[in-house]
């Protein structure tokens, strides 16, 4: 499957990153973890697929503290879906 993004969503975040080093933040917090990165998004899920809502907050939730959020933000297993607008924020 081609991708549609020119940057993976998890380097847009890496480079947001480094951007803001010695910069206030901007309006908009970056995630600094999986489950951030989930609360910001859930409730999109949610109205869309209830099940699909339950099952990656599973997943999220069993996430160890400071798990590489790369998957979750390209969509990737465990959390690829055929959901419009979820796969890869």
């Amino acid at each position: 499957m081609a991708s549609a993004y020119v940057t993976r969503p998890a380097d847009q975040i890496a480079l947001l990153k480094a951007k803001y080093v010695r910069k206030l933040p901007g309006r908009i917090p970056l995630p600094r973890n999986a489950q951030e990165l989930w609360a910001s998004h859930k409730y999109s899920v949610m109205a869309r697929d209830p099940g699909l809502y339950r099952s990656i907050g599973r997943r999220v939730a069993r996430l160890r503290a400071g798990a590489d959020i790369s998957a979750l933000a390209d969509g990737s297993w465990p959390f690829s879906v055929s959901v419009h607008g979820w796969a890869g924020w």
